[in-house]
């Protein structure tokens, strides 16, 4: 990214110049944990970096969190995050004089998968991973309000977890209905991504068991339209697990 601010010596202005970067800017990390470093192209803007530190860096991570967060909105209709080990494609600038504006670019949605033939093939899907923490935690990430809205960085317009209840998750894309919760062992759910086929829901099972020092869980999924298929799994690993491991810390092992 770059930034440009001027620094005012009586009636002169002089305009500097510089860049930050984001080395691990990922999905994988969460905004308070990305670092960013500054540089300026002449040595008299020192005062200047200095100033974006104090005041822009709060600024960029509040615009790169928006920034994640609509990616996370739009990964159902087959767009990823880049991840640590792929480029990142985002052009920010950031101008200064105690005014700081950001602005980040989106993926082209130009290569979304279409949906408009009436029959489609489905497949099932059948996913399972550990969890380092109890049942009754693990279980609660699923169900707790408070809990969903922390990992999905509170991307919840509707939650009502109970039978018959209805959800709604990162920006509606995710959208579905609680068939039955069974506490801390089973729940089902009618389940779809907005860019399937119009009115068609996959059904969900998640399945928690208790492990040593560990809980896993099994997600068996029936319905998942063919062309859906990979990004309906990559979205349960990052979206899902991965988000939880991160935001609880039960990615680490129990003391």
């Amino acid at each position: 990214g770059k930034w440009e601010g001027w620094i005012s010596t009586g009636e002169n202005r002089t305009k500097y110049e510089g860049g930050f970067e984001v080395p691990n800017l990922s999905d994988e990390n969460e905004v308070h944990e990305l670092t960013i470093t500054f540089s300026v192209e002449k040595t008299k803007g020192e005062k200047l970096k200095e100033l974006m530190i104090q005041k822009g860096e709060s600024l960029i991570r509040e615009k790169l969190g928006e920034y994640i967060r609509s990616l996370k909105e739009e990964f159902s209709q087959g767009l990823i995050l880049p991840t640590k080990t792929s480029s990142t494609t985002n052009n920010s600038k950031i101008t200064t004089n105690i005014n700081v504006t950001a602005t980040t670019s989106k993926p082209s949605s130009n290569s979304l998968p279409s949906t408009s033939k009436t029959s489609f093939d489905t497949r099932e899907l059948t996913l399972e991973d550990t969890f380092k923490c109890s049942r009754p935690e693990l279980f609660q990430s699923f169900t707790d309000l408070n809990m969903v809205r922390a990992f999905t960085q509170n991307s919840v317009s509707k939650y009502e977890c109970q039978q018959d209840g209805q959800f709604a998750l990162f920006g509606d894309n995710i959208t579905g209905t609680f068939l039955d919760i069974v506490p801390y062992d089973r729940i089902e759910m009618l389940w779809r991504f907005k860019s399937w086929p119009k009115e068609h829901f996959s059904h969900v099972s998640l399945q928690f068991q208790d492990g040593i020092d560990q809980t896993k869980i099994i997600v068996q999924q029936t319905g998942v339209p063919e062309q859906f298929y990979d990004n309906t799994m990559e979205g349960w690993k990052r979206f899902y697990f991965e988000s939880i491991k991160a935001t609880f810390g039960y990615g680490a092992r129990l003391l």
